[in-house]
């Protein structure tokens, strides 16, 4: 069973991390909607080469983990910015 187990949290570790494939590798905001309380490791690597990370998520407890997590400040409503989110550089 202890084997199972391994390979098991292996394949979790490599599906969270192929997520990076997918995203620019840079920029200045990451939007990161339905974000959650940013439970796993990996997770802290979707925005490593962003100045800003912007979760947003419709719990309110869930961004309160998020921020114990990542050490950041949460903000419960977002004002206009100049940035476009489509998958764009920022």
């Amino acid at each position: 069973m202890g084997g199972f187990t391994i390979c098991f949290k292996e394949y979790i570790h490599k599906c969270h991390l192929r997520v990076n494939r997918y995203l620019n590798n840079q920029g200045r905001y990451l939007l990161d909607a339905g974000s959650g309380p940013i439970q796993y490791p990996e997770y802290l690597t979707y925005s490593e080469g962003y100045e800003v990370r912007i979760c947003v998520d419709i719990s309110f407890l869930a961004l309160q983990e998020a921020q114990t997590n990542l050490a950041i400040r949460v903000y419960t409503s977002l004002r206009h910015h100049e940035c476009a989110f489509a998958g764009q550089h920022c």
